[in-house]
């Protein structure tokens, strides 16, 4: 009887739960029903015409619809907000909710008639065939970096940046992937017009840059010839101002750390791990019959808690009717989060020019840089693999505790193991100066037709000094002496080019033509000296002499080569719809052989501009008959 009674209150009070359940269901949907909004809109050009296909969404929301074949559309929300209405080729516009909308959408012309750099010229975004991503000044200094290519990363589609976080060093651009397994994969890049002869920008500050753009397909590229396989990143330096004195300053100060340590085992954990695991293969356990004392994290032995990063940078432009000109002045430091390890850069850049006559115009660029990277990210090979925590950093004594030396580990650990020990033995320190700069002067011959000239020099002067002293892990066990090395590189880049425009625009008709002469001149000089046997590690490595004269080695070498270019660019526009691109290239290499020394590139693009508007109005009448 009791279990009968159970069971109807059970059933009983099931049933007033499903009621209560149903009911505030009910409530709350006949709530939001009545705080719910039904809108009606039509959305239209700055002409009256109706605008198809235009996104109409609750902003903050994916609550959303589109416009049909009138313009107009319908939308259930709620009664407070805005909506964001946007169309490809108008200016994005934001109004606040109401039952009835009439919203004007005005063309974004400004988009449109962007201009943007391509290979020895510019040209409007409209007319564009090939694929360019344009990446601004603000866009750039977004990033506080030693590199500009970091800006990159996440900004232009196609392009994939592998940052290396260590100071001084560069990151690794590929645009579209890799295209070669044994060649190298590096785009080229030009700055201000001038092809670099290697793929570092570290010499550049970030904040001395107006514009980068990235040439990605074949059309883009081939006014590059073959230079241009892997795409080219175009960087254009800022210039100043008519009509104003700019003073700016900008400062940079931050701390960095480690994100996340790899969670070691402590001595007392690790004791038995490794004595198990030994004893599972067969093998003598390390610790059986020894306990040691040390605890060490080699980890935190070797990295920093923190690093101080700045970024400084002083510029100065403006100008006349006739003159602009802009200079700054930049310095950039970064200490590593491995001990002993950092990068200091100075940085100096101009960009001048004059308007003598109304048919001449005289100018230059000049970019120079100092910087300094020391230490060596070498020493944390093996760490983990080799940093047991049951070997102290130190003796008793304070030497430094080496591995091999050491009975109970010499037979598990392999060579001589003390990272802090070749850290602080070691110096390996890289200078280097640059300078890049041209002269160039542009001439007026006609009312479209312009003729430019320009002589410029890229001169790269790098020093590397390295010096392993006596007191590094592997000396100490040997008893051994220091080693040190000295190497000098100079590399020097000559450009002349002379380049032919002509522009014209008559009626519906765009015209444009380039033709462009280019001589450019390597020149690839290398020097080292390396020597074993220096016993007194207070004067390292700097005088040779010093060191066991039957040990020293030393090597140079000097090539050169020359490219010569012939390159002509035809574009055309019809009704800004119709758009004709064809490039042209001989190159001309002293690598080539004597019968076969120049080589062609060629491509030709078509492009037509489809009105989107006209588009729409077939599509809808395909499906609305």
């Amino acid at each position: 009887m009791k279990k009968n009674q159970l069971d109807w209150l059970s059933w009983e009070w099931l049933i007033k739960v499903m009621f209560l359940l149903f009911f505030s269901i009910g409530t709350t949907h006949t709530t939001w029903a009545q705080s719910q909004l039904k809108i009606t809109g039509n959305v239209v050009d700055t002409q009256g015409e109706p605008i198809i296909g235009a996104s109409v969404v609750v902003k903050g929301t994916s609550n959303g619809t589109i416009t049909d074949f009138e313009g107009n559309f319908q939308l259930n929300t709620e009664k407070k907000g805005s909506l964001v209405i946007s169309y490809i080729g108008y200016v994005t516009k934001e109004v606040t909710i109401k039952p009835t909308l009439k919203i004007v959408l005005a063309e974004d012309t400004k988009a449109l008639d962007e201009v943007v750099v391509v290979g020895y010229g510019t040209q409007k975004k409209s007319d564009l065939t090939g694929s360019v991503t344009s990446v601004k000044a603000a866009e750039i200094t977004a990033v506080t970096s030693n590199n500009p290519l970091e800006s990159l990363q996440g900004r232009a589609p196609g392009v994939a940046v592998f940052t290396n976080n260590a100071p001084g060093e560069s990151p690794i651009l590929r645009i579209r992937g890799a295209g070669s397994i044994q060649s190298g994969n590096d785009p080229l890049y030009v700055v201000d017009g001038f092809p670099l002869m290697n793929g570092s920008l570290n010499d550049i500050n970030p904040a001395d840059i107006a514009s980068m753009e990235i040439l990605k397909d074949a059309s883009s590229t081939a006014i590059y010839g073959s230079r241009g396989a892997n795409g080219v990143v175009l960087i254009t330096t800022k210039s100043g101002s008519t009509g104003r004195k700019n003073l700016s300053v900008n400062a940079s100060f931050g701390i960095q750390s480690a994100a996340r340590l790899v969670d070691l085992l402590e001595t007392n954990q690790f004791i038995p791990y490794i004595n198990e695991a030994y004893e599972n293969r067969g093998g003598q356990a390390p610790f059986k019959h020894y306990t040691p004392t040390a605890n060490t994290d080699w980890q935190r032995e070797a990295i920093e808690k923190s690093a101080i990063v700045q970024n400084y940078t002083v510029s100065l432009d403006g100008g006349s009717e006739n003159t602009n000109y802009m200079m700054s002045l930049g310095y950039y430091s970064q200490d590593g989060l491995v001990k002993n390890v950092g990068y200091d850069k100075l940085t100096l850049h101009s960009n001048l020019n004059h308007n003598f006559t109304d048919w001449l115009t005289i100018g230059s660029h000049i970019q120079m840089a100092y910087s300094e990277k020391d230490g060596n990210n070498d020493v944390m090979t093996g760490l983990f693999q080799r940093g047991w925590p049951t070997m102290p950093v130190y003796n008793e004594d304070g030497s430094y505790y080496v591995s091999s030396l050491d009975p109970i580990h010499s037979s598990y650990i392999e060579g001589n193991f003390n990272p802090i020990a070749d850290i602080n033995g070691t110096t390996a320190t890289n200078s280097s100066f640059r300078a890049l700069g041209d002269i160039y002067a542009e001439f007026q011959l006609l009312k479209n037709l312009k003729f430019k000239t320009t002589w410029g020099a890229d001169i790269n002067n790098i020093r590397k000094y390295s010096y392993t002293s006596s007191q590094t892990a592997t000396n100490i066990a040997t008893n051994g002496t220091g080693a040190g090395n000295n190497a000098y590189h100079r590399n020097i880049t000559k450009l002349t080019e002379n380049m032919l425009t002509y522009n014209n625009t008559w009626g519906n008709h765009r015209f444009s033509a380039t033709g462009v002469y280019s001589w450019q001149e390597y020149t690839y000089e290398d020097m080292s000296m390396s020597a074993t046997g220096f016993e007194n590690d207070a004067t390292g490595a700097w005088d040779m002499t010093l060191g066991d004269r039957n040990s020293l080695n030393y090597e140079s070498t000097k090539y050169s080569n020359k490219l010569i270019s012939l390159t002509a660019r035809f574009t055309y526009a019809y009704k800004d719809k119709y758009l004709l691109t064809a490039t042209g290239r001989y190159d001309g290499s002293s690598r080539f052989g004597d019968y076969w020394w120049l080589a062609h590139f060629s491509r030709f693009c078509h492009l037509q501009i489809i009105d989107i508007q006209q588009y729409y109005e077939t599509m809808y009448r395909d499906t609305n008959p």
